[in-house]
Formats: structure tokens, sequence, C-alpha cells
């Protein structure tokens, strides 16, 4: 069964995404990216760990939301998702919208910049 965690970190909302992204979890997916916008999100950082397979068939709709969270000024970011499932985002019309890191501490560094001391 697909979940979806919410939490906040370093000024980010971070959501794990875990089990199988079948058709459910990405419409559900895809309301959490708008409902975060919709409470004045601007940074969301996906984490791919816990996914044991995407649908691609399903991947465009996910298309919407992230354009819109993007056109509003909103950074997503991917960590540590498997090849397999990284190349099926790239094959999406819309991955060049997303920033693709290896780790969560290199994304939330990209989303959270510290200021130089």
């Amino acid at each position: 069964m697909p979940n979806i965690c919410h939490t906040f970190e370093n000024e980010s909302d971070v959501l794990t995404l875990k089990g199988e992204m079948d058709n459910a979890a990405i419409e559900s997916l895809a309301k959490s990216i708008a409902d975060l916008r919709q409470k004045g999100s601007t940074r969301i950082l996906l984490l791919g760990n816990g996914l044991e397979r995407i649908r691609a068939e399903h991947l465009e709709n996910l298309a919407l939301p992230v354009k819109i969270f993007r056109r509003i000024g909103g950074v997503i970011a991917l960590a540590e998702f498997d090849k397999k499932a990284l190349r099926q985002f790239r094959n999406a019309s819309w991955h060049r919208y997303l920033n693709i890191f290896d780790n969560k501490k290199e994304a939330l560094q990209f989303l959270n910049p510290s200021p130089e001391e």
C-alpha cells in the first residue's frame, strides 16, 4: 500500500514516498503538492528511498501540480530515488521542473542555503 509521510525540516516540506506509486498514490501526491502550495509552502523535498515501484504511465498526472508550484516560485527537489525511478522521472515531460540530488542532506542544503559567514 502506498504511503506519503509529511514532515517539516529546515524550512522545507519533506514528503517521504513509500510502497508502490500506482495511480492512487500519484493522485495523492499531486493533491499533497497542491495542498502544500495553498498553505504557502515554497520548498518541497520528495524522498524516494522507501519506494518499491513507480507505474510510469501515471507520472504525467503530476505535471500540472508541479508546474503550478514552480510558477508561484516554489522549488521541488528529489532525493534518494533509485536509478530506475529517476529514469522514469527523466522521461516525463515535466522533469525539467525538478532538482535531483543523491541524498537528503544535499537536497536540503539546496532548498535552504545557509548564509555565508
